[in-house]
């Protein structure tokens, strides 16, 4: 449910992709997990057991990231221990 509320807010806060709008700086959600990410070493519960069995993909650590395509440039706005695959995803 939290993840829920947290895409309706930056959707509803303009922090989205504003398509027809091909120069207009956009936000891109990196990551949606709290701490580690998860699965979470040793974790049990169903949520990461899910991700272990391979039933559901791995979440990486939350992190948005800002893009200006008018200029070529962008913004991690959180350094998280996902820093490798955030910035990869970032680069054009």
């Amino acid at each position: 449910m939290l993840k829920e509320i947290i895409l309706l807010f930056f959707l509803s806060s303009g922090g989205c992709i504003l398509y027809g709008q091909d120069n207009a700086p956009f936000l891109i959600i990196l990551g949606i997990a709290q701490d580690a990410g998860y699965p979470q070493a040793d974790c049990r519960k169903a949520c990461c057991q899910k991700v272990w069995e391979k039933e559901q993909p791995p979440a990486r650590v939350s992190g948005l990231g800002l893009a200006d395509p008018a200029s070529g440039r962008f913004w991690l706005l959180d350094a998280t221990p996902d820093f490798r695959e955030q910035l990869h995803e970032m680069e054009p």
